[in-house]
């Protein structure tokens, strides 16, 4: 991530505009230094910022969820496939094991209503409604193969955040109708930036523009 600042020199009647570009890719911490600088130098977050903050990270726990059951099903088979042949070590055959990665009959049940649960509706708890998504994806967190996939998140083929574990952990506060972000929870909170994003903030007696321009995700060739 770089940073980028620039000074506009008027006459002594007009106040000096300075301007800070954050640039880099993707997951690169910009809209967090945004963030953080809001909250040090700014005015903060409105109450809206936090409605809106608290929706994101609702729709957040529910995609990390269901990427887990999704991947809990290829790990499933990629187990059952290799069946930990003659030539795999004692770790490996103990990390693949099929049994490892199964959810049990009712991990099953949840998991396709945690599937099937949209994250997207307009102006709705994506975590409440019929049979509490949110209750659900709490008793899978603790589910022993969730968490077994869990473990194996780096061979993932879908990316899973790292604050993932962090959010997961507190669900059930999540998924209360009455919940209201954290300043912690707003700093995890990942959302893509597209276009630019602007605040404003004060330094040392100076007024600055922070623009926060989207990047993109790096994948190595």
């Amino acid at each position: 991530m770089g940073v980028c600042s620039s000074e506009v020199s008027e006459p002594q009647s007009t106040p000096i505009k300075n301007t800070v570009v954050l640039l880099g890719s993707a997951g690169s911490g910009k809209s967090t230094l945004s963030k953080q600088l809001l909250i040090s130098f700014g005015a903060g977050f409105s109450e809206g910022d936090y409605a809106s903050f608290g929706r994101i990270i609702r729709t957040r726990v529910l995609e990390y969820m269901q990427t887990l059951i999704e991947e809990s099903k290829t790990l499933h088979e990629r187990a059952k496939k290799s069946g930990g042949g003659s030539a795999a070590s004692a770790e490996e055959k103990s990390m693949m094991s099929e049994a490892k990665f199964e959810l049990g009959e009712k991990g099953v049940e949840m998991a396709e209503t945690v599937l099937k649960a949209d994250a997207y509706v307009e102006n709705a708890n994506p975590l409440s409604g019929i049979n509490s998504v949110g209750e659900l994806i709490a008793e899978l967190w603790k589910n022993t193969g969730i968490q077994a996939v869990y473990s194996q998140r780096k061979h993932f083929k879908k990316r899973l955040n790292e604050n993932a574990k962090f959010f997961l952990d507190k669900v059930k506060d999540i998924a209360h109708q009455d919940y209201r972000p954290t300043v912690e929870d707003i700093l995890r909170c990942r959302q893509r930036t597209v276009g630019h994003i602007e605040c404003a903030i004060e330094y040392q007696g100076m007024d600055c523009s922070v623009y926060d321009l989207g990047g993109q995700w790096y994948s190595p060739p």
